[in-house]
């Protein structure tokens, strides 16, 4: 078979995130006979729901196996639970089943000799490494305004709105517990857009009361919902409606 170059599968070059009180782990080198029968991998940077797959350089499997699971091939250094399955003919994926833990370095090892027949000793396992991308999220405080759909007079009905990103994927009703907005030690109720994508979300809370006398909002976000361990709140003024 003819010997190709290892390249990197899905590879995010260029970015640098830090794995912070986590020790990083390296996979061993990887033996050159091993490059006879693996085209690509997963290296760099991914989310933490991206799939980990394996390029092999020649058909693997028969048709008949690809869509079904292949167990025996992939395990993972720290280990996480998912599913291999062969996604055609020359593709092994993985698929996390809670997604891979935030900032955290893995070693992922194949047993090439669970997928083909009469390999050199050398060439019978290989290891390598990627890390997933560490979470964090910025909040976003746009400003106050009328609600939409009031009379054009009445400035005493006001919403406010903002948005959070976050460096990764977040599920929509994690996201939803970060943050809250308080009136006067009411908490006011909130709605959200999220982009498909799960790292931009624009919430809007609705039923802020401008009155005689300017009041105050408190927006305030704990990030442990998400796995981030950042906190914090910002007070926006509601301006009486005479100013």
């Amino acid at each position: 078979m003819k010997q190709l170059a290892i390249i990197s599968f899905l590879a995010l070059l260029g970015i640098c995130f830090s794995c912070k009180n986590k020790e990083i782990v390296r996979a061993k080198d990887i033996p050159e006979a091993v490059k006879s029968y693996v085209y690509a991998y997963t290296a760099g940077v991914i989310s933490k729901a991206a799939p980990v797959r394996i390029r092999f350089a020649g058909a693997a499997v028969g048709e008949d196996k690809v869509g079904k699971e292949a167990g025996g091939i992939l395990s993972f250094t720290p280990s996480v639970s998912g599913e291999a399955i062969w996604e055609d003919d020359h593709t092994l994926r993985f698929e996390p089943e809670e997604g891979w833990e935030s900032g955290t370095a893995y070693i992922a090892k194949v047993a090439l000799d669970e997928v083909f027949d009469n390999l050199p000793k050398e060439a019978e396992s290989f290891e390598f490494d990627f890390l997933v991308r560490e979470q964090g999220l910025t909040v976003a405080i746009e400003g106050i305004e009328p609600e939409p759909g009031g009379e054009a007079t009445d400035l005493s009905k006001q919403q406010l709105t903002g948005s959070i990103s976050t460096n990764d994927q977040v599920e929509n009703e994690k996201m939803e517990q970060v943050l809250t907005v308080k009136q006067g030690g009411k908490e006011l109720p909130l709605t959200w857009e999220h982009t498909t994508d799960g790292s931009s979300h624009e919430f809007t809370a609705t039923g802020v009361v401008r009155s005689d006398k300017a009041s105050e909002l408190t927006v305030a976000w704990n990030g442990k919902p998400v796995g981030v361990k950042t906190k914090g709140e910002q007070k926006v003024e509601v301006p009486a409606l005479g100013d």
